[in-house]
């Protein structure tokens, strides 16, 4: 992996930027908010791919925001080909309560979807 390889950087950055350790310091007093300015401040250091040790972590972290990017696109796509499904198998129109099927506990699904068939 290259230094200048600004999209594996910015997810890097994105990781760290959303770590429980970050979101604990951010937290504890110091930023009430975090702005652009303050991102300068917080203690990320810039790994060094001269040392093997920092460029395999910072590829692992990589690598994983790349997993979680897939997995989110996947399901993105897996809950939109149901809604479609559930749409043209029961008449259900876009502003119907299947909008957030996916917040329901199954036995709610399942009685919302039979209350939409009998109607």
């Amino acid at each position: 992996m290259k230094e200048s390889d600004l999209a594996s950087f910015v997810k890097f950055t994105n990781a760290i930027l959303n770590s429980e350790k970050i979101q604990t310091f951010i937290s504890s007093g110091q930023f009430n908010q975090l702005s652009t300015g303050k991102i300068g401040v917080l203690p990320i250091i810039k790994p060094s791919f001269k040392k093997e040790k920092e460029k395999k972590i910072y590829e692992s972290i990589v690598a994983k925001s790349n997993f979680l990017i897939s997995s989110y696109e996947s399901w993105n796509k897996i809950s939109t080909d149901f809604v479609k499904l559930l749409k043209s198998s029961f008449a259900i129109s876009e502003n119907d309560l299947f909008k957030n099927w996916h917040t329901l506990g199954f036995r709610d699904f399942i009685k919302q979807l039979n209350q939409k068939i009998k109607n």
